[in-house]
C-alpha cells in the first residue's frame, strides 16, 4: 500500500527536478512553508488514500507568491497580487503535473483556483492533482 507520505515524496521529486524549481525565489516544501516566508514557495500536501486494490487521493501543490510592491498615489502598496507572476508559475506547475503515467501510479490536474493567503497576506494557487495507485500488498 502507498501512504500519502509516498504521493508526495512523488510530487516532490517530479517538482524539484524541474524548471520550476529554478524559476522560484525560495523553494519546494512538503506538508508546510517555512514559518514568515516572504518570497515564492511551493508546498506539497495530500488528503488521504484509499486502502482498495485501486488506491485514489487527492493532493494538493499550492504555489504561493508574494503581492506586488507599487507605489500609489505617493505611497508603497502591498495589497495587490502579483497576477503575471502567479500565472507563469502555475503555468509550469500545471505544465509539469498535467498527466503521468509511472509503472503502478498516474496523476493527473483536477483543477486549480486562486485563493489569498490569510497567513503571509499574499496569493496562491491551489492545483488539486488525482493520484492513482496499484495497491501491490
Amino acid at each position: 500500500m502507498r501512504t500519502t507520505l509516498d504521493l508526495v515524496d512523488i510530487l516532490w521529486q517530479f517538482l524539484a527536478s524541474s524548471d520550476l524549481k529554478d524559476q522560484l525565489s525560495g523553494g519546494i516544501y512538503k506538508y508546510v512553508r517555512p514559518v514568515n516566508s516572504a518570497v515564492e514557495d511551493v508546498v506539497i500536501s495530500s488528503l488521504p488514500i484509499v486502502n482498495l486494490d485501486l488506491q485514489q487521493a487527492v493532493c494538493n501543490v499550492n504555489v504561493f507568491v508574494p503581492n506586488k510592491t507599487q507605489l500609489l498615489n505617493g505611497v508603497q502598496d502591498i495589497s495587490q497580487p502579483d497576477s503575471a507572476r502567479l500565472k507563469m508559475l502555475t503555468d509550469m506547475a500545471v505544465g509539469i503535473l498535467s498527466e503521468h503515467y509511472g509503472d503502478d501510479y498516474s496523476f493527473e490536474v483536477q483543477q486549480q483556483v486562486t485563493l489569498p493567503d490569510e497567513v503571509s497576506g499574499g496569493w496562491f494557487s491551489n492545483i488539486r492533482i488525482n493520484f492513482f495507485s496499484i495497491n501491490t500488498n
